[in-house]
């Protein structure tokens, strides 16, 4: 019975010595192209000098490179070929002009903001607009005869 046992060890220790003796000899018969370009090989065999010397910056010219997700052209997937510029309608200049409103503060029955950079109050007037009531979020404003809330942002 020892003796079977020192068969089954001497067998578990060399099984693996086998296998690898064969992987190297596998692996030494492989042929493995080299990968590099010839300005990587320059590179590599010579000194920082001279591959400073062997480097020049080249241009790179690309035209139409293909879309790495394959989308094609807006165009070809259904969007109008017109610019939205021109679908979207345009603001009439006579229209209301453009407020923003920075800050809103109410205190007691003093209420203050800053429009464009302005600061109004309830009754003031500004770029021809006049300013009806402010409230904690958004302020009513009377351009001619249209009243409009302009919100803060």
């Amino acid at each position: 019975m020892i003796k079977l046992m020192d068969k089954i060890q001497i067998t578990l220790m060399t099984v693996p010595l086998i296998l690898i003796f064969l992987v190297l000899a596998a692996v030494s018969q492989m042929t493995i192209e080299d990968s590099l370009s010839t300005v990587e090989r320059k590179l590599l065999s010579g000194t920082k000098a001279s591959a400073k010397k062997s480097l020049k910056r080249e241009t790179l010219t690309l035209s139409a490179l293909p879309s790495p997700i394959g989308i094609s052209h807006p165009d070809a997937r259904g969007f109008p070929g017109t610019p939205l510029a021109h679908i979207v309608p345009q603001m009439e200049s006579n229209s209301t002009p453009q407020f923003r409103i920075s800050m809103i503060m109410i205190r007691e029955d003093k209420k203050t903001a800053i429009i464009n950079d302005k600061v109004v109050k309830e009754g003031d007037t500004i770029d021809s607009v006049k300013i009806l009531k402010i409230q904690k979020d958004k302020i009513l404003i009377l351009d001619g005869k249209e009243r409009i809330w302009v919100w803060i942002e």
